[in-house]
């Protein structure tokens, strides 16, 4: 039989292993731009996915059995150096059959380091940073790889072309940081805890962290138990847990800012006022008690009454209620200026809310609104109404806009093209960085498009502005989902939503298609979408017929629905101000796409400094 073996290859996380295998097809020897996707059944076991970047691929005529090697059902994997060479090999998990063992024989011309941790206590957890000409790699002691497989608790880092080990630095679990010192490159070293010097008077001044004062704050916000997808099956995120609200400004006049937490569904929010040796004081206030029915999911200080202290606007939230449901009503307390508040009766808005922000847009002296919405529950996916308020200067706003934006998250006022007339940035899920420009008479006109911003779509989070690269001009930092996810978004292959009521009760269905390898794919499993549709029973009648759905119509049966979102962007981003040009969009670095970000702050006094 003619097969191929992978001598040496790269995964996507840019680590480099080797793999020997008899499984491929035979034409992929001649069409190696598609060696990365015939490998996904050999590969799909290890929890890992390779890039197309294969290093060697060489044809040699073996038969399955002397190439060591047979098509296997596995469920997990371990890695460990078990040739004691350096490179580690994989270890896998095979359903009644023995394990497999990959010899890693990848070309040893790199360099590499192996420490085995040794306490009087367990060192699981613990985190080792190497040190070694200039650069600083880091890892924690964890052997946990998937169902059933534990990997070697030897901590392996590979040094690439570097062959000094300045020092390692290690964080033991629950007691000081140790140094340690005179380590060679390319072995494996034993250390000890108790050889180690204390590593506060050593550490690299390459890491040395600005002295910060961290006290633990006597608050816990607390969420209400209720479980989404019992109604909404088919949605991918809960979004009845996106709080607490928190306001710091100054609520007494005293010169000092207090803080006010919003409070989850039946918790009275927190509300503290700062002390002038620093601490704080817990505040009671009447109608904050009254109101603890409520989730607060978002709020904004606002002088309302133009009496100079700072009102309170608080949004109300949650997924476990109707649009119109007196707990989904927001309100606006007043301050009396020494600290307490009381509810103002107005008509606000009853929706699930997503952002507040307050400012003067038309330059009258008086505070005007934004009021973003999130979500209309039991309706995922579709675009509540999202409103745009003027302050009438007679204690009552008059409405400028009312608009499906999208599901908003946030907002956020700022002059973006330097004409003394404030804009407003909105982002939100499944909808793009949107900017509405201040026209000046008052009015709005939704620039997104004729910025560049309009095939932004992401699962943005946050926005804040502030000038990046120092040319006079407000750019923007959004926060997204990150790239650590099952997803993979692009222009080109976008995640797409589809929403229609599918089954005809009167409820909207969002069914979700992603790309995996060169087709599409609903994200909810067959069991997921036949439970919220349970006529498609019929027409897929085991999972095999399932896998064969390849867009909406094919698994639904119906072409045109009711509405279509798409999501191209997962990274956080910046998104630099080029006046007139537009914005060009810039990644935030890769350590910041390893999770989702949900808030940025940018120090006032540095701008360098975000956190």
């Amino acid at each position: 039989a003619r097969v191929a073996r992978i001598e040496r290859l790269r995964f996507a996380d840019d680590v480099p292993m080797a793999l020997e295998t008899s499984s491929l097809p035979e034409n992929i020897l001649h069409q190696p731009e598609q060696v990365s996707t015939s490998l996904y059944q050999v590969l799909r076991s290890l929890g890992r996915a390779p890039s197309r970047a294969i290093q060697r691929v060489t044809a040699v005529n073996l038969t399955t059995k002397e190439a060591g090697m047979e098509e296997t059902y596995s469920n997990g994997a371990a890695y460990a150096d078990l040739d004691r060479d350096g490179r580690l090999d994989l270890i896998v998990n095979n359903i009644n059959q023995k394990a497999s063992i990959l010899r890693n024989v990848s070309p040893g011309s790199k360099h590499w380091i192996g420490v085995d941790l040794k306490s009087d206590r367990a060192t699981m957890g613990s985190k080792v940073s190497v040190y070694a000409e200039g650069s600083v790699l880091q890892k924690s002691q964890a052997n946990a790889r998937g169902f059933q497989s534990s990997s070697t608790p030897i901590v392996h880092f590979g040094l690439g072309d570097k062959t000094k080990i300045d020092s390692i630095v290690v964080e033991w679990v629950g007691r000081s940081p140790k140094v340690y010192k005179n380590l060679n490159a390319d072995q494996y070293h034993i250390i000890q805890e108790k050889e180690g010097a204390n590593a506060k008077a050593t550490l690299p001044q390459a890491v040395a962290m600005a002295d910060l004062e961290v006290s633990l704050f006597n608050y816990q916000h607390t969420e209400n138990t209720y479980f989404d997808y019992e109604n909404e099956g088919l949605m991918p995120e809960r979004l009845s847990i996106e709080g607490p609200a928190v306001v710091y400004e100054d609520f007494n006049s005293d010169g000092l800012k207090d803080l006010y937490i919003g409070g989850g569904k039946n918790q009275i929010p927190g509300y503290y006022l700062q002390q002038t040796d620093g601490s704080w004081k817990y505040q009671e206030v009447k109608a904050f008690i009254n109101d603890a029915i409520h989730e607060d999911v978002d709020a904004a200080a606002i002088d309302f009454d133009k009496d100079g202290d700072l009102d309170l606007y608080v949004m109300s939230g949650g997924n476990d209620n109707p649009e119109g449901d007196i707990q989904m009503l927001d309100r606006l307390y007043l301050s009396n200026g020494k600290g307490d508040f009381i509810r103002f009766q107005a008509g606000l808005p009853n929706s699930n809310s997503g952002s507040i922000s307050v400012a003067d847009f038309n330059n009258d002296g008086y505070p005007d609104m934004y009021l973003g919405s999130r979500s209309i529950p039991k309706g995922y996916g579709l675009s509540p109404y999202s409103a745009l308020l003027k302050n009438t200067q007679e204690f009552n706003f008059e409405l400028i806009e009312r608009k499906r934006l999208g599901m908003v998250t946030d907002s956020e006022f700022a002059d973006l093209n330097g004409d003394g007339w404030l804009d407003l940035i909105v982002v939100g899920d499944w909808m793009p960085v949107t900017v509405w420009m201040n026209q000046g008479d008052g009015t709005f006109k939704d620039e997104t498009t004729s910025l560049g911003l309009d095939k932004t779509e992401g699962f943005w989070n946050c926005i804040t502005t502030t000038d990046l690269d120092g040319d006079g001009q407000l750019d923007l930092l959004v926060g997204n989902a990150g790239l650590n996810m099952k997803w993979q978004a692009s222009e080109q292959r976008p995640i797409t939503l589809f929403l229609d009521d599918y089954d005809e009760n009167q409820q909207v269905d969002p069914i979700i298609f992603y790309w995996m390898q060169d087709r599409q794919v609903p994200f909810a499993s067959k069991d997921k979408i036949t439970g919220q549709l349970p006529g498609l029973k019929k027409t897929f009648t085991n999972y095999k017929s399932f896998t064969q759905a390849k867009d909406i119509a094919g698994l639904t049966g119906k072409k045109d629905v009711l509405e279509t979102k798409q999501v191209r962007e997962l990274r956080s981003m910046a998104y630099l101000n080029k006046g007139v040009a537009g914005f060009v969009g810039v990644p935030l670095p890769d350590i910041a796409q390893r999770s989702s970000i949900q808030d940025i702050a940018v120090d006032p006094e540095s701008p360098g400094q975000i956190w």
